[in-house]
């Protein structure tokens, strides 16, 4: 649907008059071509919305890359494997839960990840990266995770919170 100057903010309804989205940017100049953002992604945040002036996105704290069958062997840790944690950032959600450069995730949620950090869940064919399902979770969410460190297993519970952002420059 085309957008208008004017229009930012304002619903994006669908033929049966339902809200689908809210409006958010035009290109100017461009043929029909705007930004909406979608309303389930506005239901994940609405209630902090009401009890925060700034809404950031979700972050866990960590940094992680894809892992491979030589490394799950290596770690010891049982195959297929999950994502490889590479970097905690200090103070976040999970340096507070223990996690440490070097353990794989291998389940969040009941959710598993693969070595790709990428997981099913039942609201989608398509399988979505970890950050992604961070990006669904609300402030407060009891997290519940499968980690391996070095072949030993660990199940972690930790209360996801706002972390500390990790600084833009260092």
């Amino acid at each position: 649907a085309p957008l208008n100057p004017g229009n930012s903010g304002g619903p994006l309804l669908n033929a049966q008059g339902e809200v689908i989205g809210v409006n958010s940017a035009i290109i100017a100049g461009a043929q029909n071509v705007g930004y909406a953002i979608p309303i389930n992604d506005l239901k994940i945040v609405l209630a902090d919305m009401y009890a925060t002036k700034l809404i950031r996105k979700p972050f866990l704290g960590i940094i992680f890359t894809n892992a491979t069958a030589t490394l799950v062997d290596y770690l010891g840790n049982p195959k297929p494997g999950g994502c490889y944690v590479v970097e905690v950032i200090k103070n976040s959600t999970l340096e507070q839960a223990g996690v440490k450069p070097g353990d794989m995730i291998y389940e969040i949620d009941g959710h598993k990840i693969d070595i790709f950090g990428e997981m099913v869940v039942p609201w989608g064919e398509d399988k979505i990266s970890l950050s992604d399902y961070v990006g669904r979770l609300s402030i407060g969410h009891k997290i519940e995770m499968l980690i391996y460190r070095n072949g030993v297993r660990k199940n972690i519970v930790v209360t996801f919170k706002h972390a500390q952002l990790p600084a833009i420059h260092k």
